[in-house]
């Protein structure tokens, strides 16, 4: 990792390591066909969606970084305070924090600074469980899209629906996936009402923790 900052520019503001014990991204042209994915690793779609950035292969310029595992210049962490939203998971937090920080410096993930993380959201499956993800994913990207003006709220709704559909049919032989479907669905129902309310995305997403 220090070898790699060492050679990176001086408009660079974090580097990621590079997490081999996760899935690294896949895309396939049914994916794209439907406007969910693109090719390289590390991009923001204007939907909102972001591509992994586990396991590349090589050196990568990123969009996005993980919370977990980056190494950020000291002066870009003090000058971009980062706002804390009182959530149970916090599933966003990482590419709401780094996309905008993308936009005027350069991001990486290092390919050979390796490291395996614990992954904790394949704990306590239950149905109520899946259920909550579903619906908070939803609430979270919605929150990082209204962010970002130059990110599309319509094509969140129009991807979550597609995503929407593909856990109900998953969930014909993977009751999680269903019930995920169904926080999905019910994210999308608080998000239309809050248009009819006072109140704000924040306060919507900590009330549903």
């Amino acid at each position: 990792m220090i070898n790699y900052w060492n050679c990176v520019g001086q408009d660079t503001a974090g580097v990621g390591f590079n997490i081999v014990n996760q899935p690294p991204h896949s895309h396939t042209w049914l994916k794209g066909l439907f406007g969910v994915s693109v090719f390289e690793p590390g991009k923001v779609l204007k939907c909102g969606r972001n591509t992994s950035i586990c396991n590349v292969n090589q050196n990568i310029k990123t969009e996005w970084l993980n919370g977990g595992g980056t190494v950020w210049l000291q002066s870009i962490l003090q000058e971009n305070p980062h706002t804390e939203i009182n959530s149970r998971w916090a599933v966003f937090e990482d590419l709401i924090f780094s996309y905008q920080i993308g936009k005027n410096y350069s991001l990486y993930v290092c390919h050979e600074s390796q490291i395996e993380i614990d992954d904790n959201t394949k704990e306590k499956e239950s149905i109520s469980m899946n259920f909550y993800r579903g619906k908070t994913q939803f609430l979270w990207k919605l929150y990082f899209i209204k962010k970002n003006l130059n990110l599309s709220s319509i094509l969140h709704y129009y991807s979550e629906l597609i995503h929407l559909i593909h856990h109900l049919f998953k969930g014909i032989t993977d009751y999680n996936k269903f019930f995920w479907g169904l926080g999905i669905a019910y994210g999308m129902f608080l998000s239309l009402r809050l248009y009819l309310s006072k109140k704000t995305l924040t306060n919507l997403i900590e009330e549903n923790t």
